[in-house]
Parts: C-alpha cells; structure tokens; sequence
C-alpha cells in the first residue's frame, strides 16, 4: 500500500495522543514530493522580536489553525527548545492569520510558508517600513 501523508502526521503521537489511532512506526518513507521552507515571523508594529533568541526570553503571541503546522510547530518548538510561543487557536487559514496579523490580533506566526508568504503578502517582504515583518526562516 502506498500514501500520501501530510507532514503533521509526524507529530500526530506527540501533538495528540488519544486521537491518532496509527503506529507512525509501521510506515516506510520513500519520497517527498515538496521541498519547503517555513518561517517564522513577528510583526514589527506588535513585536519587539528581531532575533531566535528573543523568542527563548519572552512570549510571542502567534495565530494557529487547530492541529495543522501553525498550531503544531510552536508547541513542539515550546517542548523541545524552550520558547514562549502563545498559540491563539481558531483560523482556518494563514491568510486569516496574517489579516489577525495586520490587525494587531496575534504578533506572528510560527509557521508560514516561504512560497506562500511572497504569494499571499509580497508587500510585507518589499516595503521596509518598521511595521513591516521581519521573518525568519527554519528549515524543515
């Protein structure tokens, strides 16, 4: 038999315990069909993160969408390296996420996709005002 399974089963086990009902275990990876790069972001205007370091030193509100990437790389990032991610469930898209982000909502995000962040908001990587983004990437 062979799947396609998205990147967040992965973590599924760790992230959600009692509701994954497979052995990550059993399966066999033969290929990625994507490479990506994520980044993580805090906006200047709501933010005063400039550096990885400062996210080890104090919290940084970011948006999440329930058990996808957004979500689920900041509390793994939390539990693993020690950051202050505070996650705020409840969009359902990082569009949505990065409206919240321009509305002063959240102050980042943990995870966004670098192809999709020069798709979905080339301004905040062109302009360079200080309410601007800085982003920073973290290879997966």
């Amino acid at each position: 038999m062979i799947a396609l399974i998205q990147r967040g089963m992965l973590l599924a086990k760790l992230t959600y315990p009692g509701s994954a009902r497979f052995e990550i275990k059993r399966f066999r990876w033969l290929a990625s069909l994507n490479s990506e790069t994520a980044v993580t972001l805090a906006w200047n205007a709501t933010s005063t993160h400039r550096t990885a370091k400062d996210l080890l030193e104090r919290e940084l509100i970011v948006g999440g969408i329930a058990g996808v990437d957004p979500e689920t790389t900041p509390r793994v990032y939390n539990s693993l390296l020690g950051t202050k991610f505070k996650v705020v469930t409840g969009y359902n898209s990082t569009a949505e996420i990065a409206l919240a982000i321009e509305r002063g909502e959240v102050q980042g995000i943990a995870d966004f996709s670098w192809s999709s962040l020069k798709v979905v908001r080339p301004h905040w990587l062109n302009e360079k005002e200080d309410h601007h983004a800085d982003a920073g990437r973290i290879d997966q």
